[in-house]
């Protein structure tokens, strides 16, 4: 298993899929052999995930740089080191260590998971010194199209296209994503596509059952809520909130102190500079503010905490669905989402009793949706959390995983 995404990586929602599916394969009678980055890899580490790491497998960890912070120069380094991303230093060491892997162990297939490009470029090399049928998850498309320009990606799209010629199975977590790669390389008879969606982790539910037992009864004081995750300029960036929400305040539905929105992600001093400037010309100041990111469990019991919980995902998503999503249903907390409702995420959403999905593009209607939304959040308050929905559980993602190899691993020469 290549990833760079594992404990102690701060990244979790990557970190927790590469977890879940080496755990569930263990489970499955599998042996996972799990290869991943030194720890000066990672920009940002959360410790607390270390202990969940014990029944996960034997982890291996090849020497990697992070080209930003460790060979750039006041934020800039060469565009040649960070090809196919910032990591690239990690294939050198981690192709070597993967084939004293193989020869050591022996296994009968490799999987490799993207976003961090040169996980899938450790895998193309192992599974051309070996021959061993290889899963490559893509998790959400590498490119969403796949012509050449000028702005760099190039290397991508001929790895993209390396992999898939190359791989046994690509597996998508989306269906949307799944059929796009399908189209796209229809030619390849030998890859097949497959869909294997996120879910939520064993630890949300720890964490529903910790809180359950802290308190009980109905809380008092303004309303709650909470983004938790990262936040884009481009894609889930908060302005269609605050504009919902100035709308809200100007229909009179926002009373002073009657909400308190949390923004709780990784922001750079710049990024909060310019939305605090915007928050004050939507007089919102007063509403939102911005938190700095929390460790695992901190995080969980927050979500528990407050009264609903934030989703922002634009159009240019609509292939995706974020791993929060999962985990806000595990967690069986009212979920407000602003996203596109042509897009994946809505599909998921509109189906479930405690979401309520609205378009970010209709500021007038979405104000209105969350006005509503707000009323029947603070008639709820203090009620029991429904139980999570089984079939979204990260264990049903690693058990059709563990199917797949099995398949791969019996029919290939």
């Amino acid at each position: 298993m290549v990833a760079y995404h594992f404990p102690p990586c701060g990244e979790v929602s990557g970190t927790l899929r590469t977890l879940s599916m080496a755990r569930g394969l263990r489970g499955a009678g599998w042996d996972p052999i799990i290869l991943v980055p030194t720890l000066a890899a990672y920009p940002r580490r959360d410790a607390s995930l270390m202990p969940e790491t014990e029944f996960a497998g034997r982890v291996f960890r090849a020497f990697a740089l992070d080209a930003k912070r460790h060979l750039g120069l006041f934020g800039h380094y060469p565009a040649r080191l960070a090809r196919p991303d910032r990591w690239a230093s990690w294939r050198f060491a981690g192709v070597r260590l993967g084939l004293e892997l193989i020869r050591r162990f022996q296994p009968e297939a490799i999987w490799s998971t993207y976003p961090i490009a040169s996980a899938h470029g450790i895998a193309v090399r192992l599974q051309s010194r070996s021959g061993l049928p290889w899963v490559a998850d893509f998790r959400d498309p590498m490119l969403y199209d796949a012509k050449s320009g000028d702005d760099g990606r190039s290397g991508l799209i001929e790895l993209e296209r390396r992999i898939v010629r190359q791989a046994s199975a690509c597996v998508f977590v989306t269906e949307c994503a799944r059929e796009c790669y399908q189209k796209r390389y229809a030619g390849l008879s030998r890859t097949s596509f497959e869909h294997i969606p996120n879910g939520y982790d064993e630890s949300v539910l720890l964490a529903r059952r910790a809180v359950a037992g802290e308190h009980g009864g109905t809380r008092t004081g303004c309303l709650r809520l909470l983004h938790s995750g990262a936040l884009y300029p481009e894609g889930r960036s908060p302005k269609s909130l605050f504009r919902v929400l100035a709308a809200l305040r100007a229909a009179g539905g926002l009373a002073p102190h009657s909400v308190q929105v949390i923004l709780r992600g990784s922001l750079d001093a710049g990024e909060q500079r310019d939305y605090a400037a915007l928050l004050r010309s939507h007089d919102l100041a007063d509403v939102v503010r911005f938190a700095p990111a929390l460790p695992r469990a901190e995080a969980l019991h927050e979500q528990l905490e407050v009264d609903g919980l934030l989703l922002l995902q634009g159009s240019r998503f609509n292939a995706q669905i974020p791993a929060k999503v999962y985990e806000y249903l595990g967690l069986g907390k009212p979920i407000f989402a602003l996203t596109d409702p042509r897009g994946e995420t809505a599909r998921l959403l509109s189906s479930e009793p405690a979401a309520t999905v609205t378009d970010a593009a209709n500021t007038t209607e979405a104000a209105a949706r969350l006005g509503e939304f707000l009323r029947r959040v603070a008639t709820a308050r203090g009620q029991p959390l429904p139980a999570p929905p089984p079939h979204h559980a990260r264990s049903e993602g690693a058990r059709r995983l563990a199917a797949l190899l099995e398949r791969i691993a019996r029919s290939e020469p």
